[in-house]
């Protein structure tokens, strides 16, 4: 679509889709609270920050943690998709909102079930050369981003009647 002047203009849910995504990739997705020796850290997908005596700062992170950090973030995408498709056409905001919940508390279940598994013997503990051994404690800053932007840009209220006549056809 052009608008009058010639510019490109993108549908408000591309807007949100290309924000939220951003925000899951720049902003933090939790707290790695370190049970080992190694250095507590607040983790984003491309970034963290260290707090350790040894070295205290920000630092891009290496491919594999990113890699390792979008398995954690995962359900955040599916969360976000679900928010495009309620911008898009009629998704029902409560499957959005539990998607989004699992999507912020995801890494924090996962590295709480990992440490209950090796307390319980299931899993292997992490080899001596490890240094980190983390449990996130969830930071849901992707949430709390797409709360803020249904509130400044609220999507469109489908009609009940109209849908379930279009759903009958």
């Amino acid at each position: 679509m052009t608008s009058t002047t010639g510019r490109l203009r993108l549908p408000l849910a591309y807007i949100v889709l290309i924000i939220l995504l951003a925000a899951a990739i720049l902003l933090p997705f939790g707290y790695a609270l370190d049970i080992g020796p190694g250095p507590n850290s607040v983790r984003a997908v491309v970034w963290e920050y260290i707090d350790a005596t040894w070295f205290s700062g920000f630092r891009f992170v290496r491919f594999g943690q990113v890699l390792d950090a979008l398995l954690l973030t995962l359900p955040t995408y599916f969360f976000i998709f679900q928010l495009f498709i309620l911008y898009r056409t009629s998704l029902r905001p409560k499957r959005m909102w539990l998607a989004g919940i699992l999507g912020a508390l995801f890494p924090g279940l996962v590295s709480l079930f990992l440490v209950i598994g090796w307390l319980q013997g299931w899993t292997q503990p992490p080899p001596p050369s490890d240094l980190r051994f983390p449990v996130y404690i969830p930071i849901p800053a992707a949430l709390v981003m797409a709360i803020i932007l249904l509130k400044v840009f609220p999507a469109k209220k489908i009609d009940e009647a109209k849908l379930a006549k279009h759903r009958l056809e």
